[in-house]
Order: C-alpha cells, then sequence, then structure tokens
C-alpha cells in the first residue's frame, strides 16, 4: 500500500484524537531511534547500528512511512 494510502487507511481506522497520539508516539520513537542510531554509528559499534535501523524501520512500516522503511532495511 502506498504511503498515502496506509495513511489515510489508518484516518479511516481511528479518530483524529487517536491518530494524533499515533503520530506523536512514532515521532518520538523516530528522534530516539534516530539519536540511538547516530550515537551508534560514532562509536562504530555495527550491531548496535542493526538493531537501531530495525527497529526504526518496523516503527515506520506501522505507519506506513515506506520510505523511510525501505532506508532503514538497506541499513
Amino acid at each position: 500500500m502506498a504511503e498515502s494510502g496506509f495513511a489515510a487507511a489508518l484516518a479511516e481506522d481511528l479518530d483524529p484524537a487517536d491518530v494524533r497520539i499515533v503520530v506523536a508516539i512514532f515521532r518520538r520513537d523516530t528522534v530516539r531511534r534516530l539519536a540511538e542510531l547516530q550515537q551508534a554509528a560514532a562509536r562504530g559499534d555495527a550491531p548496535a547500528c542493526q538493531r537501531s535501523s530495525h527497529a526504526l524501520a518496523g516503527a515506520a512500516a506501522a505507519v506506513g512511512a515506506t520510505a523511510l522503511e525501505r532506508a532503514c532495511r538497506r541499513m
């Protein structure tokens, strides 16, 4: 499903307040995971980079952010 298609389906299934909650959780998780990824990369910690990028890919998939998911999975 395309990113916009998934977002539209999510919006249909949830009321606006719940969509805002999902987006806020995704944003907070993304910020945290990106910080973890940057720190792991700075340390040269490949396993930690892999864990962070995998978690970020899963979060992106859950909200339909397919471009971000693909980028994380390539990492």
